[in-house]
């Protein structure tokens, strides 16, 4: 959201840059990737991208279960059937959605969702980090994406 924002002032942006010159960053390495090291790099980002994507609905989930508790509208018991509404035009449609649901029918009083995506954290967490670094290191914004690690 907040790279959308600056996105937004071109001409605050452009005048800071004369002042303050390019934050423009040299690559974290000058020689290229071998196929095997651009495959392992894919594969990272795959996971650092799919588990960012698992940690912003469990917050989703967690803000929805924080509400339901306050005023007590019994949206928890039925979290499967409104995820099920999601499919049906919603922009949170997605492949996740049934793993999601699965989750909550089988324990709706699961803690955190993201409980419910173990083994994906297992096989996911050390490419996440990866990604992470590299992103950093080569001057990247993936504020979301690090902010989910």
């Amino acid at each position: 959201v907040l790279s959308r924002q600056m996105s937004m002032t071109r001409p605050e942006r452009v005048a800071n840059s004369k002042r303050i010159g390019s934050t423009v960053q040299a690559p974290l390495t000058e020689k290229p990737l071998s196929a095997e090291e651009r495959d392992a790099a894919v594969e990272d980002l795959y996971w650092a991208t799919y588990l960012s994507i698992v940690a912003s609905y469990a917050q989703m989930f967690q803000a929805i279960r924080a509400v339901d508790k306050e005023f007590n509208l019994e949206i928890i018991g039925n979290l499967p059937r409104i995820i099920s509404t999601f499919r049906a035009g919603c922009i949170l449609q997605g492949a996740m959605l049934e793993p999601m649901t699965k989750a909550f029918e089988a324990d709706p009083d699961i803690p955190n969702l993201i409980c419910a995506f173990e083994k994906e954290l297992a096989a996911g967490m050390q490419g996440f980090r990866k990604t992470c670094s590299r992103l950093v290191l080569g001057g990247e914004a993936a504020g979301v994406m690090q902010a989910s690690l």
